[in-house]
């Protein structure tokens, strides 16, 4: 994935660029509807996210009826993740309504003695294990 260099400053990829195909953008129609745009999980960090939509990097929660819905852990977002997200109005964060189906998802045993789920990242195409 390249970005556009102009004066130092790199460009934010096309969402193509990052992998949003015509599956995605089905899956993302109801939301679209309801005013919500498409968005792509870059970073995690205990519940505040970094996702990256058409125009920048924005910082993002969770919605309270996401995280109330969700079965698990798991079902929260986790980088790679497509999203569906409202833009943020005025100094707070965009706030992340939906997870769009994953393609795939790398998960392992929770830590601690709970036998759950804990999906470490979502929709990865290709991956190098190197032990």
């Amino acid at each position: 994935m390249q970005a556009k260099q102009s004066k130092g400053i790199s460009a934010p990829p096309a969402l193509a660029d990052m992998g949003w195909d015509a599956s995605f953008e089905q899956k993302m129609a109801p939301y679209a509807d309801a005013g919500m745009i498409p968005a792509r999980v870059v970073r995690q960090d205990k519940g505040i996210y970094t996702v990256r939509a058409r125009s920048s990097s924005l910082a993002a929660g969770v919605a309270g009826r996401l995280r109330h819905d969700a079965a698990s852990q798991a079902d929260l977002p986790v980088v790679g993740d497509w999203v569906a997200l409202k833009p943020r109005r005025g100094d707070g964060p965009a706030v992340i309504h939906a997870v769009l189906e994953r393609r795939s998802c790398f998960s392992r045993k929770e830590a601690g003695s709970r036998t759950a789920e804990q999906a470490l990242c979502a929709n990865v195409d290709t991956a190098f294990i190197v032990s």
